[in-house]
């Protein structure tokens, strides 16, 4: 992921499988938000269906710091992928 810079929104993409590499979609998908200062937000609801198997959503970087991300499907196609992006403080 490119340097982000706090105040910028970040998209948050997953791409989903079957086990024969195709595009398929999970029985349920979450989204986990850790921010720079601990708190721990989870996104249901929200996270928007681009395609088969393709997921998104748009993260508002209101923190300076690195935030974890991990995304969870579960029943079908179930699987879980964790990436960090680091946000550097405004400048001004």
């Amino acid at each position: 992921m490119p340097d982000l810079s706090q105040g910028q929104v970040a998209r948050i993409s997953v791409a989903i499988t079957d086990i024969n590499g195709n595009a398929a979609d999970p029985t349920s998908l979450l989204l986990k938000v850790k921010f720079p200062d601990g708190s721990l937000v989870t996104h249901i609801w929200d996270v928007i269906k681009d395609s088969i198997g393709n997921y998104h959503y748009d993260q508002s970087l209101i923190l300076p710091g690195s935030y974890r991300i991990r995304w969870e499907s579960s029943g079908i196609n179930q699987g879980a992928v964790e990436e960090a992006l680091y946000v550097f403080p405004a400048s001004m």
